[in-house]
């Protein structure tokens, strides 16, 4: 099947256009250019990010950073019609043929109806799209995991040889790194006796060889128990912090609901 991917886009390009649009606002009030301040730019770039997750579930977002550069603050707010206008370069280039949808910048509105109409379709849903990359992770280990049973194979040289060789019997199998090791080898030794007055007749003889795998490596055993605990402690970490921002989205949507709705009650 083939397959590509635009390494040059994805949620954070939408996050730049959020980021330029605030910078060009706030240098045009008040002359103090943001690309100066490293401190002052990674502040923003969070809220950015935090402004396109708003906006896929909310029709505007508000933005506001206090102290940005010195006692400046900078207040503002998008509408989701105006961040779309925005990224409408980079929506032109989601238009391509696709049948997953992968990464968290996909859920963008804008992204979901320009595919629908490209499609012809709605996009479905089925698959997490945060989890689209792992999930194919882990198939390709499926694949390769030591547990699936497959059928025995014997592994012959294809050069002619003049005198008779052994023939050996490899057992083959792939570890968890897909690897080919060998897990049990056995030679064959043929013993024919034949006559033009008699019938052949053949007996094989089988003996056991002993088989090992040397890997060339410089990670030792311990070194490899560290590194999976330690792959363990990191993803406990990832799922909650998309746990709670997930809470934290939840809640943010429902006091923007809670407050429209005050709103048009009193």
């Amino acid at each position: 099947m083939p397959h590509s991917f635009d390494q040059n886009l994805g949620g954070r390009d939408f996050d730049e256009v959020s980021f330029n649009h605030f910078i060009a606002q706030f240098n045009e009030k008040h002359k103090i250019d943001v690309y100066s301040n490293a401190r002052a730019s990674l502040r923003l770039r969070a809220s950015c990010e935090k402004v396109k997750k708003v906006l896929s579930a909310n029709a505007e977002a508000p933005l506001s950073i206090e102290c940005l550069i010195g006692d400046t603050d900078l207040r503002g707010i998008v509408t989701r019609e105006e961040f779309e206008n925005l990224s409408s370069k980079l929506l032109e280039r989601v238009v391509v043929p696709c049948r997953m949808l992968v990464g968290s910048g996909s859920r963008v509105p804008a992204i979901t109806r320009k595919l629908t109409s490209f499609l012809k379709k709605e996009p479905t849903r089925t698959l997490n799209a945060s989890e689209g990359v792992a999930r194919g992770c882990a198939l390709r280990c499926a694949t390769l995991s030591p547990t699936l049973i497959v059928r025995d194979y014997k592994i012959g040289s294809s050069e002619p040889f003049d005198e008779e060789t052994a023939k050996v019997e490899f057992r083959v199998k792939l570890n968890a790194h897909g690897i080919v090791e060998i897990d049990s080898a056995t030679i064959l030794e043929d013993k024919r006796h034949s006559s033009w007055k008699m019938i052949l007749t053949a007996n094989t003889h089988t003996s056991n060889l002993p088989a090992s795998v040397n890997l060339d490596i410089s990670t030792t055993n311990d070194e490899l128990h560290e590194a999976k605990e330690k792959e363990k402690k990191l993803t406990k970490q990832d799922i909650k912090v998309e746990e709670t921002k997930d809470q934290r989205n939840s809640l943010e949507s429902f006091v923007y609901d809670t407050r429209s709705k005050v709103l048009v009650f009193s």
